[in-house]
């Protein structure tokens, strides 16, 4: 588990713990995991690694999945976080055009809760394809709304039926 900071400062910090199952891999495979977060940049545009926003590696299992958890730390509440990930050959993705390795990206719309550890868990089915020439994601960057986020110790395994959002409330915001 790698820890990422968003913004860095003070000590009433939300964190946000993002729980990704990634597919068995045939070939050896590094995935690189960077965040942004939103309204600073876009997914159109190459993030560079900087000491703010360092790109988390790891080896995928082989035949089987991998499980990755990430705990992103923001100062701010009121933003989304952006997430790329990058599927790369062993040696990483250094190098390589923006548009050669397949590419997931998401939006978390506003996963962070003041005082509450927030979580997502996910199951991404397959490794996407490339992406076309001249983008960033293989396909358009799937959106996860502020109801699909849990929070608390994340001892559940499965989002209810009307999310964690209660007449339009955040249950981590009550």
């Amino acid at each position: 588990m790698v820890g990422i900071a968003l913004m860095t400062g003070c000590a009433d910090n939300a964190v946000f713990d993002l729980e990704i199952t990634l597919p068995p891999s045939s070939a050896p495979t590094t995935i690189e995991l960077d965040v942004r977060p939103g309204g600073t940049e876009g997914f159109d545009v190459d993030w560079a690694p900087t000491s703010a926003f360092p790109t988390a590696r790891f080896e995928l299992a082989g035949d089987r999945p991998t499980r990755v958890l990430e705990s992103i730390v923001a100062e701010s509440i009121e933003q989304d976080a952006l997430v790329r990930i990058r599927f790369c050959p062993p040696a990483g993705c250094a190098g390589l055009a923006g548009d050669a390795a397949p590419v997931t990206c998401l939006r978390f719309e506003r996963p962070f809760h003041r005082g509450v550890r927030s979580i997502y868990r996910s199951t991404l089915g397959e490794e996407p394809p490339p992406p076309a020439p001249g983008q960033f994601c293989s396909q358009p960057p799937r959106t996860v709304t502020r109801c699909e986020v849990g929070c608390g110790d994340g001892d559940w395994h499965d989002v209810p039926t009307n999310g964690f959002c209660i007449e339009g409330a955040h249950v981590c915001d009550s």
